[in-house]
């Protein structure tokens, strides 16, 4: 049986209303209100960054989601489906990095590939892509 670490109530804002949730994680989950997520070591084919930043409530998480309706566009980047939510274990500051290239669209490894093919991009932004793209080469299912 899996043993959960401290369970603690976090509070959050949702449409201008704070509430507290429950937030716990053991070797497989992480829970964080309404939100569970399988810990995985590897981002499946299909999954991308869900860039929800200090929602989570944990810096050693990334979590990773599948678009709804199984295509990532721009019109589509909201909508995914929570049935299937993963987080992977990194240190901090790739948490970080990886929050920050996804608030910019580069939310995996092909999405990165894609905006590093960009000419237009600044000094700043290629050395970002090309740090994530690392992590994501490292983090990414060989399928995917």
């Amino acid at each position: 049986m899996a043993t959960k670490s401290k369970g603690a109530e976090m509070k959050i804002t949702i449409n201008g209303e704070i509430k507290e949730v429950e937030s716990y994680l053991t070797a497989d989950e992480y829970v964080n209100g309404e939100h569970k997520f399988k810990i995985v070591e590897k981002i499946p084919h299909g999954f991308f960054v869900w860039n929800i930043g200090d929602y989570m409530g944990r810096n050693d998480l990334i979590p990773i989601c599948e678009p709804k309706h199984g295509t990532l566009s721009d019109a589509e980047a909201f909508r995914i489906e929570p049935s299937t939510l993963k987080a992977i274990r990194l240190p901090h500051d790739d948490v970080k990095l990886l929050r920050e290239a996804a608030g910019y669209g580069a939310k995996n490894l092909e999405s990165t590939q894609r905006k590093l093919e960009n000419d237009d991009l600044s000094k700043a932004q290629k050395e970002l892509f090309e740090r994530a793209l690392r992590i994501y080469e490292w983090i990414t299912t060989e399928n995917g």
